[in-house]
């Protein structure tokens, strides 16, 4: 949903104010960590995109979600992914891999 979509809600009443503006943040933050990530270089992206990765998995073996070892697996296979991308756009391999 973009901005004109929720200004056109909040006037013709269907959403509220504090949701309007509640939604506007989050698109305000998406948008500014977008920026930020386009303003790294290739290596720091990768660097990035491998570390919340990994963070990501660590949480999931501490809950319990998933062994070390399958841990370690999906952490090796997306290293060589993002490893073999040139940095441009945002890899769309990225966007799911994360949802492991």
């Amino acid at each position: 949903m973009n901005t004109l979509r929720i200004r056109a809600k909040l006037k013709e009443g269907k959403i509220t104010k504090e949701k309007a503006d509640k939604i506007t943040a989050k698109i305000d933050s998406r948008i500014e960590k977008i920026q930020q990530f386009n303003s790294l270089t290739t290596q720091q992206k990768k660097d990035k995109l491998i570390g919340d990765f990994k963070a990501s998995l660590d949480e999931k073996v501490k809950a319990g979600r998933l062994t070390q070892e399958m841990a370690d697996e999906l952490l090796k296979k997306y290293t060589d992914k993002v490893n073999q991308w040139d940095g441009s756009g945002y890899p769309k391999f990225a966007r799911k891999g994360c949802k492991h």
